[in-house]
């Protein structure tokens, strides 16, 4: 049986059109996040990542610059 690793979250609010553009990039990231649309009128995603590859995740959103921003949990 496979360990589950600790998890996090993170609350952002990007551009409605960019939503499956961020599902279908993560999704080639196995692993790496998974994406819940909380709101798709307003865009409002959550990712859930393993603590252990935060660094990564950041790097890629900020190299995606989808005009993302932080909202509160």
């Amino acid at each position: 049986m496979q360990k589950i690793s600790n998890c996090s979250k993170m609350r952002f609010q990007i551009p409605t059109e960019r939503i499956h553009f961020l599902k279908f990039i993560l999704e080639g990231y196995d692993g790496l996040a998974v994406l819940t649309t909380i709101d798709q009128t307003a865009g409002i995603v959550e990712l859930y990542f393993p603590l252990e590859v935060q660094e990564e995740l950041n790097l890629l959103l900020t190299h995606l610059d989808l005009a993302m921003t932080q909202t509160l949990p």
